[in-house]
């Protein structure tokens, strides 16, 4: 019977209390480590054990990244019973390296408001003043901030009764160091006391180029609203990726790791093998980052996505790497809607790109794909689990996953990225 023991180690020997049985495992509580495995490491944070964002910490790099690729492997063959296999796993830097993160906020006994991160299994706001895994500007940026806001009389939001102003800070960045503040609150009451906080948050830190106000009244774990209002300053931030340029609007979808995003799209550029001419479908496309970077002079490109302002940022990064309305498309809507305009604009897709979220792809996606004419799938997933689910369905409709390749873009979380090619046809 497999027994699950948060913090503990492959190699380790401990002494452990079974707090929870099931039919196909256990989940016991890490009472004493008798004797350390050769992979255990002393962790580096000072929040180690309490807050809940890291889930290796006290692992090594090296059984980190095995492990993960075991992961990637298992599921394949558990859950999708294939015989493809993940033999590399792309990896870089372990510290610094998100774009972006969403700070919850809570107040302590005197209303000072400060930010962090939720304890493990919780909404408990554990105080953290430094990430290892946030952008190093980040910290000195959310202290001012949060300083700024308790002086101002903004209260943190209380979930248990849903009262309270400030519900999250979320910062992005660019690989050129600029930055987008995002204060998200229950009501649009601050935005005249905002814009004189965004002018005192941009004066003192000239890398935050842009603050806006994101509102969300609902009584919800979700933690965006519908409503996004600009506070101070340029509506998107610039990035470059694989040589192209993008612009990125505060709620667009966009890699959290640029290191590893680039390594991952160039593999994907790399699976597809696009020839000039080729029609290319890119399904969940966010700012146009896969397609774009990964079309070749000649193309016609479409490009699919549900969030309004991400199909704009994709349009516009279209144009900025020289591209036009005549060989490319973006659409705002779901995948088969997609599909019908590539089909009615270029006419059968060569390949089609699909970069779902968690959830994977649903059956009336799979429909569309195999319906769609496309010979090749690039299928880049963030769960496991789902991806062998996917592919599994996927062969049954007369694609064959030939290549796949694991990106530990998350490092020191749980989580890892695999793309994997699928075709229709036999490929050298």
């Amino acid at each position: 019977l497999v027994t699950i023991v948060p913090g503990a180690v492959t190699g380790d020997s401990i002494r452990a209390k079974i707090i929870k049985a099931g039919k196909s495992f256990c989940v016991g509580r890490l009472e004493e480590l008798l004797s350390p495995s050769g992979n255990r490491v002393e962790p580096d944070c000072p929040h180690h054990g309490r807050c809940g964002g890291c889930t290796f910490p006290s692992l090594s790099r090296t059984a980190e990244l095995e492990f993960k690729k075991k992961l990637v492997n298992d599921a394949l063959e558990r859950i999708g019973a294939l015989t493809l296999r993940c033999d590399e796993i792309v990896y870089g830097d372990a510290e610094h390296y998100r774009n972006k993160a969403v700070y919850p906020v809570s107040a302590d006994a005197d209303g000072e408001l400060f930010t962090g991160f939720f304890a493990r299994r919780s909404h408990r706001v554990i105080r953290q003043d430094v990430c290892l895994l946030e952008n190093a500007a980040f910290s000195d940026i959310r202290a001012y901030a949060v300083g700024c806001l308790t002086k101002l009389g903004v209260t943190a939001y209380d979930e248990s009764t849903g009262r309270g102003m400030l519900r999250h800070i979320f910062m992005r960045s660019s690989r050129a160091g600029d930055i987008c503040l995002m204060l998200i609150m229950t009501s649009d009451s601050f935005a005249a006391a905002g814009r004189r906080f965004a002018e005192s948050l941009s004066k003192r830190f000239p890398a935050v180029k842009s603050v806006w106000l994101n509102v969300n009244s609902a009584r919800t774990n979700v933690i965006l609203g519908p409503k996004t209002l600009l506070l101070y300053g340029e509506r998107t931030l610039t990035d470059t990726l694989c040589g192209k340029s993008f612009d990125i609007g505060p709620t667009a979808f966009y890699q959290v790791n640029p290191e590893i995003a680039k390594k991952l799209y160039l593999k994907a550029a790399e699976y597809a093998q696009v020839k000039p001419g080729d029609i290319l479908l890119d399904l969940y496309c966010g700012a146009g980052t896969i397609g774009i970077c990964a079309a070749a002079d000649g193309c016609r490109l479409t490009g699919v996505e549900t969030v309004a302002e991400a199909v704009e940022n994709a349009s516009a990064n279209a144009r900025r790497n020289g591209r036009s309305d005549g060989d490319t498309l973006f659409v705002c809507g779901d995948a088969s809607l997609g599909a019908k305009e590539c089909a009615k604009r270029f006419g059968t897709p060569d390949t089609v790109f699909a970069d779902p979220p968690r959830k994977g792809l649903s059956p009336e996606v799979i429909e569309t794909i195999s319906e769609s004419g496309a010979h090749r799938l690039v299928y880049v997933s963030c769960n496991p689990a789902t991806l062998a689910r996917d592919l599994a369905v996927l062969e049954k409709r007369g694609f064959s996953a030939l290549r796949c390749c694991a990106f530990d873009m998350f490092p020191r979380t749980g989580h890892v990225e695999t793309v994997v090619l699928l075709s229709k046809e036999k490929i050298g």
